[in-house]
């Protein structure tokens, strides 16, 4: 390059205000490290560049800058494909939750019109179990098409809306059951999520059908939050009747308990501990690092 050359006739008109602006900045001795601009080759087409620039200096004062001029070409091209693949990803991502959510509730549908053709309750009751169970694993998918992040999603907002699902399902009323939520923003990623929602939908289940009776009023509280050291805690209690002491929650015989005990223990790898009293108190423990990111 021979000497004198103006660099900003290299540069597209859009970018020369910019690099004029870059120019005095290094003049003044400021250190603007490396800028990308369009360049324009003789035939006059374009490509993407960095320009490194450093002060010239003569007996102290500035009287030029020397540079270099990398062609980053192929480089962006390969930054476009990434972006453009991982668009894609996301959008099939999508379309995937968005895709289960929809064929679950279909399962739901036919479950439900199945259960309308017993007058047995213990079929009846079973199908609004299984019903409840996809429900609640469908509910992940569907936070999972809404979120931003499509590894993730918020276990607040999740909690929030399982419950007032149940309560929608079990026919539970605000002024007969209240509930006390006290829940921080934490993100757990699908692999969690799953488990976990089956888990919450077992404990609350339970509270609404055995913790208070016909004629009680009474309150399911739920805690979430997380410790320094990245361990969530979830916490389900309730104030009503309790359980004999004859049961043993830990070995429990029942196959709901059953699943929530495995579910904790060796999905989520987590600790589950109870205390009943003036009603029934779970406490869950897990870390969300049990996989990886799915983008």
């Amino acid at each position: 390059m021979k000497k004198g050359f103006n660099i900003l006739q290299a540069i597209i008109p859009q970018d020369r205000e910019r690099a004029k602006e870059n120019i005095q900045n290094v003049l003044l001795g400021k250190d603007i490290g490396k800028s990308e601009y369009t360049a324009l080759k003789k035939d006059g087409t374009t490509f993407s560049v960095l320009i490194y620039s450093s002060l010239i200096l003569k007996e102290n004062k500035p009287v030029g800058l020397r540079g270099i001029i990398v062609d980053i070409t192929q480089r962006k091209k390969a930054e476009e494909r990434i972006i453009n693949d991982l668009a894609e990803k996301k959008t099939l991502l999508r379309e995937l939750y968005h895709r289960t959510k929809n064929n679950m509730q279909v399962i739901s549908s036919m479950i439900r019109i199945e259960s309308r053709r017993s007058d047995n309750k213990f079929i009846k009751d079973s199908f609004q179990e299984i019903n409840n169970k996809i429900k609640s694993m469908s509910l992940v998918h569907q936070k999972l098409y809404q979120a931003k992040d499509l590894s993730k999603i918020n276990l607040r907002e999740y909690i929030e809306d399982l419950l007032k699902l149940l309560m929608q399902s079990y026919g539970i009323k605000a002024n007969k059951v209240s509930s006390k939520l006290q829940l921080e923003d934490v993100f757990v990623l699908i692999d969690s999520a799953v488990p976990l929602g089956l888990v919450l939908n077992e404990l609350i289940s339970n509270v609404f059908k055995h913790a208070f009776s016909d004629d009680i009023e009474g309150e399911i509280s739920i805690q979430l939050y997380k410790e320094e050291n990245e361990t969530i805690n979830l916490i389900v209690a309730d104030n009503g009747a309790g359980v004999s002491d004859k049961i043993d929650l830990e070995n429990p015989n029942t196959m709901g308990l059953q699943t929530v005990i495995s579910l904790i223990k060796y999905q989520l790898s987590g600790e589950v501990g109870y205390e009943n009293g003036t009603g029934l108190k779970w406490h869950i423990k897990f870390k969300d690092n049990q996989h990886s990111r799915r983008v």
